[in-house]
C-alpha cells in the first residue's frame, strides 16, 4: 500500500444508478397477478359446497356450547395471566393480575395473527413485563416458566 497516495471522496468516480425502463404491463405485473390469484380464490370459495355446509351447522347449533366456548378461551387467559402473577410475586414485583390477563391476551393474539416462532409474543412479554417496573431477570424467569408451562 502506498501511503503517499491520497484521494479525497469528491475525486473518486462515481457510477450514476441506471434507470430500468419497465412497460406498463411489466410495471404493474405483481398487481394483476395478486388481483388474478384474488379472483381465482373467490371463485373457487363460491364453487365449494362447504359453505353452504357451514350456514347449515351455523343455523342448528346450540348457543350454550359458543358461551361455553367463550368461558373456556377467557379461563385461558387468566390461567397464563397467573401462571406470571405467581412467578412476578415471587421476586416482589408489584404487577396486578388483570395486567398479566391483559398480557396474556396480547401475547397469545400476537402469536397467532403473526406466527414467527413465539418470538414476538416472547418480546412483548419480556418487554411489558419490564416496562411495568420488573427487573430484566424477573422477565426472564417469566418467559422461562411460560416456556416451560407449554411443555408441562
Amino acid at each position: 500500500m502506498d501511503a503517499n497516495v491520497t484521494a479525497s471522496a469528491a475525486e473518486l468516480p462515481v457510477d450514476e444508478p441506471k434507470k430500468k425502463k419497465k412497460g406498463k404491463l411489466r410495471q404493474y405485473s405483481g398487481l394483476i397477478f395478486g388481483l388474478i390469484l384474488l379472483g381465482a380464490v373467490i371463485y373457487i370459495s363460491i364453487h365449494i359446497g362447504e359453505g353452504k355446509q357451514f350456514l347449515s351447522l351455523v343455523e342448528h347449533a346450540n348457543p350454550w356450547w359458543l358461551v361455553a366456548g367463550i368461558i373456556y378461551q377467557a379461563i385461558t387467559y387468566v390461567a397464563s395471566g397467573m401462571i406470571w402473577w405467581i412467578v412476578v410475586r415471587r421476586f416482589n414485583v408489584d404487577i396486578s393480575l388483570s395486567e398479566l390477563t391483559g398480557l396474556s391476551l396480547a401475547k397469545l393474539s400476537l402469536e397467532k395473527i403473526i406466527p414467527a416462532g413465539g418470538f414476538g409474543g416472547s418480546l412483548l412479554l419480556i418487554r411489558s413485563v419490564e416496562g411495568r417496573g420488573a427487573p430484566e431477570s424477573v422477565a426472564a424467569a417469566t418467559l422461562l416458566v411460560d416456556v416451560l408451562s407449554i411443555y408441562a
